[in-house]
């Protein structure tokens, strides 16, 4: 039934009208070896690799100046200091 035929290095197998090409040890070209996992992800293992991919609130402080909200190490938007020095020059309306 199965007939076996060596062609350079790579056998050509027919099996009930389909033909499978294996190159070198017997890997098919249709569906060659992947990297698949051995056992399923369980629910606790999944949920602890998540436990750290959350949306960190940002680190606000008050500005010395002018007492508005400002990020750590940016430049204040109201006032334009940054360290103490005024670095944007901001109209006063």
């Amino acid at each position: 039934m199965y007939k076996d035929v060596n062609v350079e290095n790579s056998v050509l197998e027919f099996k009930g009208g389909f033909v499978l090409i294996c190159i070198n040890f017997n890997r098919t070209v249709r569906g060659l070896d992947m990297a698949v996992p051995k056992k399923r992800t369980s629910k606790s293992k999944r949920d602890m690799r998540r436990a750290n991919d959350h949306v960190k609130m940002p680190n606000v402080s008050n500005c010395p100046q002018c007492h508005e909200p400002v990020l750590s190490h940016h430049v204040c938007p109201n006032c334009g200091t940054y360290r103490g020095k005024t670095v944007i020059l901001k109209e006063e309306a």
